[in-house]
């Protein structure tokens, strides 16, 4: 009896600390103390394998601190587990992506195959996926022509893009256009943005192409629009910065 009992105290000791690191792991996740939330949601997981929540919460904590390889690790078991889940498909896909522009160029052709897979993956199971969509451009975009980059490919997403979300696509469009230097394009699809979604990410896109053209009086003209919208304290800061 006295064995029996040793034993359980043992496991319920064990099932406290567990739920102890559980509980401090989502504190810290909350608080946005991704570091701490990271160390506590690991033993969490470890313990709890098939919860699904506190491995999603433990990826986005490495993904919160750029570290993409340990988040495409944990999100690549959330798919295994999760096949069907679009958002899991899109996360793996994209923290890989990022994991692959961190790393020897040579070494990152290896994941690209993978990388369009996963994020395809999470438009065919939600075909109203955007931040896929978003991802698939700039990969394209930004990929060589000879590793399977395609300037046309990343329009086709932008112009699914344009369907779905209008901002969005006017974005995905200048974004294109910015990548190739036609500041003068970029302009006019962040305009057209602006008109649309007169957001902070907006303002922004269209105030640097403007810098990039040295359109001086057009992009403070566009700053105190901007801050007058948005009420965002960065637009007025730049904006006092350019009187100087």
């Amino acid at each position: 009896m006295k064995t029996f009992s040793k034993y359980f105290f043992l496991l319920i000791s064990l099932y406290s600390f567990a739920q102890d690191d559980c509980v401090k792991g989502e504190a810290a996740f909350k608080e946005e103390n991704y570091k701490l939330a990271q160390n506590y949601l690991k033993n969490c997981f470890d313990k709890n394998p098939n919860n699904s929540e506190v491995n999603f919460k433990l990826a986005r904590s490495y993904a919160k601190t750029e570290n993409w390889k340990a988040a495409a690790e944990t999100y690549k078991i959330l798919v295994e587990a999760n096949p069907n889940n679009a958002d899991y498909n899109f996360y793996y896909g994209g923290s890989l992506g990022l994991y692959a522009k961190s790393i020897n160029p040579v070494k990152s052709v290896t994941y690209i195959s993978d990388i369009k897979y996963y994020l395809k993956k999470a438009i065919e199971l939600n075909s109203k996926h955007i931040d896929a969509r978003w991802a698939l451009v700039q990969i394209y975009m930004e990929l060589p022509f000879i590793v399977g980059g395609s300037k046309s490919t990343a329009e086709d997403y932008a112009a699914q893009l344009l369907k779905l979300s209008p901002v969005d696509g006017r974005l995905a469009l200048g974004y294109i256009y910015f990548y190739e230097e036609d500041w003068k394009a970029a302009e006019q699809e962040y305009k057209r943005a602006v008109a649309i979604g007169k957001s902070e990410t907006c303002y922004q896109k269209l105030i640097e192409v403007q810098l990039k053209q040295n359109k001086l009086q057009e992009a403070k003209k566009t700053l105190q629009e901007a801050y007058k919208v948005t009420q965002v304290d960065a637009f007025k800061i730049q904006l006092e910065k350019l009187n100087l």
